[in-house]
């Protein structure tokens, strides 16, 4: 399981994004807790932020909904909607897909990154440094 999820929330005024957020999930990504990074978007120099982790987060990252709040008083827009949006779009991820949430309506949350498995070193190739 791994993709990347990309959400922007647009003016009413210019329609051009206010903000936008990345999810990007990798199993190789293992960190403890989601790692979370501000910038500003290359193209249309608004704030973009990057969430990295090997699954969905549980919950949107603490990080993350506060610079949403501050952003919403620094822009004076209403960014309620879109961080309702977000949760949904994290809630849903973990709720069964029908047929199989006929006899259970409770999320599956895994506790543990994928395993990675151990690949051995090639016998065949030169070391890239030498031992002296």
């Amino acid at each position: 399981m791994a993709g990347d999820h990309y959400f922007e929330w647009h003016s009413q005024h210019h329609h051009y994004p206010i903000v936008t957020i990345l999810f990007s999930i990798h199993p190789g990504f293992h960190f403890p807790s989601p790692k979370v990074q501000f910038n500003n978007h290359p193209h249309y120099s608004c704030p973009s932020i990057i969430i990295t982790w090997w699954n969905r987060p549980t919950d949107l990252p603490t990080e993350t909904k506060e610079y949403l709040l501050n952003l919403e008083e620094q822009l004076d827009r209403d960014l309620f909607l879109f961080i309702a949006h977000l949760e949904g779009f994290i809630l849903s991820f973990y709720y069964p897909v029908n047929p199989y949430n006929l006899h259970t309506n409770q999320p599956f949350h895994p506790q543990l990154p994928p395993f990675l498995p151990h690949t051995p070193a090639n016998p065949f190739t030169t070391p890239l440094v030498t031992e002296r």
